[in-house]
């Protein structure tokens, strides 16, 4: 749910601030009340947990989650709000055949014909614009391979998530990702723009960092104990 609504939320925003800064900013609000709220429970991540492997997942999973929020951001800017929430349900496609490479997990012909209900829903959806997606690299085509993008690292972010989970909780887990995006995201960052927004514009701002909290934190939980 919380994904479903967040576009609406960024649209807006877009109006008056640019996408690092936005990611920023949600970043920013995600890592200080995670922080708190492990602080607050005893469980913050310590170093003694992290191994030279998990480092190496931790990294993965970093690049992953920062490539896709600002990915999804810029083809967002450039695309309609329902095209965009398209174009990311790759992501979950791109994790079934990440999880079938990496976890060895079995793969039905449920699921088959779910994938092949996915493609062919998606070519339906965009039957009249496929003149822009394959001709000119306008702006459209651009935003779908920016959110095809956003999908793609998506996918490597929840795959090194899920072996995390074997070392750290899903909170531990989504503070060092927070922080690690934040730090990657300051030098781009222009924080006083935030100046510029109008009162509805602030409030989803607001939202889409509260969002940022919400929804990875169900979907890491749901993580640990799904396939």
């Amino acid at each position: 749910m919380t994904w479903g609504v967040l576009p609406i939320g960024l649209k807006l925003v877009l109006e008056g601030m640019d996408s690092g800064t936005i990611t920023w900013y949600r970043f920013l609000m995600a890592a200080m009340v995670t922080a708190a709220f492990l602080a607050k429970s005893g469980n913050l991540p310590k170093a003694r947990q992290l191994t030279r492997a998990s480092a190496g997942l931790f990294v993965i999973a970093a690049a992953g989650l920062s490539g896709n929020y600002i990915c999804y951001l810029m083809g967002l800017d450039r695309m309609t709000v329902s095209s965009a929430q398209i174009v990311i349900q790759l992501g979950p496609l791109f994790l079934l055949l990440g999880s079938l490479i990496v976890f060895r997990e079995p793969f039905s012909r449920v699921q088959g014909l779910g994938v092949a209900v996915l493609v062919v829903g998606m070519a339906m959806f965009f039957n009249q614009r496929l003149e822009e997606l394959f001709g000119d690299l306008g702006d459209y085509a651009v935003g779908a391979l920016l959110v095809s993008a956003a999908a793609a690292v998506w996918s490597f972010y929840a795959l090194a998530q899920k072996q995390l989970l074997k070392s750290f909780s899903s909170g531990q887990i989504l503070l060092v990702l927070y922080t690690t995006a934040l730090l990657t995201f300051t030098p781009m960052a222009r924080p006083a723009t935030i100046a510029d927004l109008n009162g509805l514009q602030l409030g989803m701002l607001l939202f889409c960092g509260v969002n940022a909290i919400v929804a990875y934190w169900c979907f890491t939980e749901s993580l640990a104990h799904w396939e």
